[in-house]
């Protein structure tokens, strides 16, 4: 059994991390098998099916994962017969897919709605229209050269987090109205 550890630096941490794999018995050899702050486990495919700080993760037999505990914690999520996903439920909200151009989200709490409608180019989305709920508006999305999300912005131009109202905060160049390159990280 050859034993591995790598040392990274990561940018939620106040230190480095060494990060262990074990190459015998892996179906992939380069999987992490131990941080400091635990162990993962992988399935026979190669599915993680632990994490550090408790979670779990269990998959269907079409291998996307269904069910993620962390804690008292628990996301669902649930698929059509073409493996589309078509729900997510968490504690705070259950989320009902219908293909790529419309989510209903529903406050588990409140029972509020908030409709979202996708509207595409050709390409990809470009815009999301949310009728309902906390973050009613439209939200343009604006992508890197390789159709990576790199930011959100509102009607007016301001830059939009995901779950946030939009802040105006100098999004526009003050040349042009390109969007300046940031990164946001969007929930999936």
């Amino acid at each position: 059994m050859g034993v591995s550890t790598l040392t990274v630096a990561s940018p939620h941490a106040e230190r480095t991390a060494p990060l262990t794999t074990e190459h015998a018995g892996q179906v992939d050899p380069h999987a992490v098998t131990g941080a400091s702050t635990g162990s993962f486990a992988y399935g026979a495919v190669g599915n993680q099916t632990a994490r550090p700080g408790g979670t779990t993760v269990r998959y269907t037999p079409f291998d996307l994962p269904e069910r993620i505990t962390q804690g008292a914690s628990t996301i669902t999520f649930g698929y059509d017969g073409d493996q589309q996903r078509i729900r997510k439920t968490t504690p705070e909200k259950e989320t009902l897919y219908f293909g790529d151009l419309y989510e209903r989200v529903t406050a588990a709490a409140s029972g509020t709605v908030e409709h979202r409608y996708h509207v595409h180019s050709p390409e990809r989305v470009i815009a999301i229209v949310t009728r309902g709920g906390p973050d009613d508006g439209t939200r343009y999305v604006h992508v890197d050269h390789l159709g990576s999300v790199d930011a959100l912005t509102d009607e007016d131009g301001d830059k939009c987090y995901p779950g946030h109202r939009c802040h105006h905060s100098s999004v526009r160049s003050s040349s042009s109205s390109e969007v300046r390159r940031s990164r946001i990280h969007l929930e999936f």
